[in-house]
């Protein structure tokens, strides 16, 4: 048996961007654009910038009369107070924050960081010399604050600069929201003014209601910034491919429906995500991620027009492993019989066919599918046709050779219960009549809406597809089976391997020698998909999560 072509690994090379990789999964700065990150610094510095200018007009009245006090002859401690020697270094900070976002040592992360400090200290210093300077002048018995203050809309501002993670956000916007009670209950407590427990308690709730509302409306506007980053940093990661929607997504990780950015060709990007794969540099991630390129090489070397096409496979930064294939549009046949029942036998033998020219070529070239079921056959349309078969997922492929190792994940079986073949569950070698085996129990299915053995129990189906006899499905469909049709099928589920069509090949004439007979004409394909499906949205992204 052939080898899957040395050419592959020269063609499939991966896709994967320059900068360096974190080797882990990334959070917070890292799972942000590079350029995206960049142009929100940029903003910061805008807002530090304005900030200090505002800053500086609404205090410098207040300044100049505490110099002009100072040129009189009063005392210098006096004359300015802490107000006037806490504003100046303020305003300085300010110059410095905003020097420091300009500057080359400012990265991503730091950037963001240092937004989030300027936004918690900005806030208080918006009121806390305000609250000292006039502490002993206030009447506290009248005194009432405005529900909404600049620091609630400074912290709006903020998160709509920010790019931050949600605990960073959740974090700086709750820090700044208590400036304004922290600022006027230190004011209170190191000036010994007599205001009575009660009303200070009143202030302080009131004015963190109003500050608190602004800081859940901060939080939810930075997510939204957030995720249009993340959005931008996946559409790097991914090459020449943009992510547009994600259309799955499960155990192991997601897909999406990606576009081509030069060309008008729509994909599906199938994304398996690192902290699903194990630590980083570990045997868990080094065999998943030899599993994942095995599984992308042996789709690239299969021609077959009725086997998923795959236009590119790579390792994004984090180390999450995806490869690029063709969107389907159409419906797997575990959903289709779920939804529109049972099939008749013209069109399972014509749909059986498209299955059987896949199988064959990747038989042919020493390779065993090991996972044939409903869920990874699609019926689709592509372009005039329908009713069009693809065979997906070869995630559990093996070939048959000396130096292939077997890749499938350990601790996991190879396979699904309702259609392993006998010498699957025994452990005996495998060949392709194994895939045999499999057809016919999606043949069966597709026949009569049942599994083969439908036992609510996994052991009991797995001993049954060892030891049982299956019954026809004739006896169970609500179709008339013809006899020969019902011997195809139970020649697929004989125990002994050698009793089974030989090749797919074999199986392929089988079934169009009936076709020949019980024909399944365009016509009546396509009567069937304007009356049922007439505008399918792929959902071949949906099939797949459920196989992660």
């Amino acid at each position: 048996m052939a080898e899957v072509p040395p050419t592959n690994n020269e063609r499939l090379r991966p896709l994967r961007s320059t900068r360096p990789s974190t080797g882990g999964p990334r959070t917070g700065a890292d799972a942000l654009s590079d350029e995206f990150v960049a142009h929100a610094a940029r903003r910061l510095g805008y807002v530090v910038a304005f900030y200090g200018l505002a800053y500086l007009a609404a205090t410098l009245p207040g300044l100049a009369m505490r110099l002009a006090g100072a040129v009189r002859g009063v005392p210098f401690s006096e004359s300015l107070g802490v107000p006037g020697t806490v504003i100046p270094l303020w305003l300085l900070c300010c110059a410095a924050f905003y020097f420091a976002l300009r500057s080359e040592w400012m990265n991503a992360r730091r950037s963001i960081e240092t937004g989030l400090v300027f936004e918690v200290v900005g806030s208080l210093m918006i009121v806390a010399p305000s609250f000292w300077e006039h502490a002993t002048t206030i009447d506290w018995e009248t005194f009432r604050p405005a529900e909404v203050t600049w620091v609630g809309v400074f912290i709006i501002i903020c998160a709509v600069v920010l790019p931050a993670s949600r605990m960073q956000t959740a974090v700086a916007a709750l820090l700044a929201a208590v400036s304004s009670p922290i600022a006027i209950v230190a004011t209170i407590w190191l000036q010994a003014v007599d205001v009575p427990t009660d009303r200070l308690l009143f202030l302080v709730g009131l004015m963190l209601q109003g500050n608190l509302i602004c800081a859940a409306v901060a939080y939810g506007l930075s997510r939204v910034v957030y995720g249009l980053g993340v959005r931008l940093k996946k559409a790097e990661d991914f090459g020449a491919y943009r992510l547009t929607e994600r259309i799955g997504a499960g155990g192991m990780g997601e897909v999406w429906r990606a576009e081509h950015q030069m060309l008008p060709r729509p994909a599906a990007i199938k994304l398996i995500l690192p902290d699903k794969l194990g630590d980083s540099g570990s045997a868990g991630m080094r065999e998943s991620s030899a599993r994942f390129r095995r599984e992308a090489e042996v789709i690239a070397s299969l021609r077959s027009p009725h086997t998923v096409q795959l236009y590119d496979f790579g390792i994004a930064e984090d180390n999450s492993l995806f490869y690029v294939m063709e969107l389907l549009d159409g419906v797997d046949l575990e959903r289709l019989v779920k939804e529109h029942g049972p099939l008749g036998p013209a069109r399972t033998a014509h749909l059986m066919i498209q299955a059987c020219h896949s199988l064959s070529e990747a038989h042919d070239a020493g390779m065993i599918h090991r996972d044939i079921k409903p869920a990874n056959l699609f019926t689709c349309r592509l372009g005039l046709d329908v009713d069009f078969v693809k065979v997906l997922d070869f995630g559990l492929v093996k070939q048959r050779t000396a130096q292939s190792a077997d890749l499938t994940a350990k601790g996991i079986a190879a396979g699904t219960p309702a259609y392993l073949s006998p010498e699957m569950i025994v452990g005996d070698e495998l060949d392709g009549r194994s895939d045999l085996y499999s057809l016919g129990c999606v043949a069966y299915w597709l026949l009569t809406g049942r599994r083969v053995f439908d036992y609510d129990k996994i052991l009991k189906v797995v001993v049954a597809h060892a030891n049982e006899a299956p019954t026809p499905p004739s006896v169970v469909s609500e179709f008339e089976v013809p006899e020969a049709i019902d011997a195809i099928v139970l020649r697929c589920l004989a125990k002994d391997a050698g009793d089974r069509f030989q090749s797919a090949s074999d199986l392929a004439d089988a079934l169009e020698t009936f076709a020949g007979d019980h024909p399944w004409s365009p016509q009546q394909a396509r009567s069937w998909w304007d009356a049922h499906l007439p505008s399918v949205d792929s959902v071949h992204g949906r099939r797949s999560n459920r196989r992660k």
